[in-house]
C-alpha cells in the first residue's frame, strides 16, 4: 500500500478505490467472505469534512511517544512474582523449596529435561507418564476448585496408573507400569 500513501480515506472511499490491490491478493473463501463483509460496512460510512486524526491510546493524553511504544510492546508480557510469600510460609523447608522451583521453570523446560534423560525406547514411557501424570494432577486441581472434591494423593496416584492401563488394554503395546 506504500503507492498510495498520499492518498486520503475520502479519495479511496470514492468509487471503491480501496479495493485496489486487495481483490488479488484474496486466496481463499473465508477471505473472500471477510472482505464481502468489510465491503458492506464501508459502504454506510458518513463522511464529514473534519481533519482526521490518530490518538495514541496507550497514553493519557493521546499522543506517541518511543517510551510508551516500548511499555505497550511489554505490557502483559512479564510479572513480577512475590518470592517473599514462600519463604516466609509457615511449612517445611523442603517445601517451600519445591514451591520456589515450581516458579522457576516453564513446562517446556520440565518436559525437556525430563526426556533428555531418557534413552530411545524410554522416552515413549516417560512422556506417557508425564503427560498422564499432569493430566491427573489438572483434572484433580478442578474437582477441587469446582466440584469442592478432593482425593487423597495416593488416589491420584492410583488414577494415573489406572488409565494407563486402560490405555494399554485399548491399546495395546508395552505396559507403563507392569508392576502392582
Amino acid at each position: 500500500m506504500a503507492w498510495r500513501k498520499n492518498q486520503s480515506v475520502r479519495d479511496d472511499l470514492q468509487n471503491d478505490n480501496w479495493t485496489r490491490g486487495i481483490l488479488r491478493r484474496l486466496d481463499t473463501v473465508d477471505e473472500i467472505a471477510e472482505f464481502i463483509t468489510l465491503a458492506s460496512k464501508v459502504q454506510s460510512v458518513q463522511l464529514n469534512n473534519s481533519q482526521g486524526h490518530i490518538k495514541w491510546r496507550w497514553t493519557a493524553n493521546g499522543v506517541y511517544s518511543a517510551k510508551s511504544a516500548y511499555k505497550a510492546q511489554l505490557f502483559g508480557a512479564y510479572y513480577t512474582f512475590d518470592a517473599q510469600a514462600i519463604w516466609s510460609a509457615r511449612v517445611e523447608g523442603k517445601h517451600r523449596f519445591f514451591a520456589w522451583t515450581t516458579t522457576q521453570c516453564s513446562m517446556e523446560e520440565w518436559w525437556n529435561s525430563s526426556l533428555e534423560r531418557c534413552d530411545r525406547n524410554m522416552k515413549k514411557k516417560v512422556a506417557s507418564l508425564m503427560i498422564y501424570t499432569a493430566c491427573n494432577i489438572w483434572r484433580e486441581r478442578n474437582r477441587r476448585i469446582f466440584e469442592a472434591k478432593s482425593a487423597m494423593p495416593m488416589r491420584v496416584v492410583t488414577m494415573i496408573k489406572d488409565e494407563a492401563r486402560l490405555c494399554y488394554q485399548a491399546c495395546g503395546g508395552e505396559e507403563l507400569f507392569p508392576f502392582p
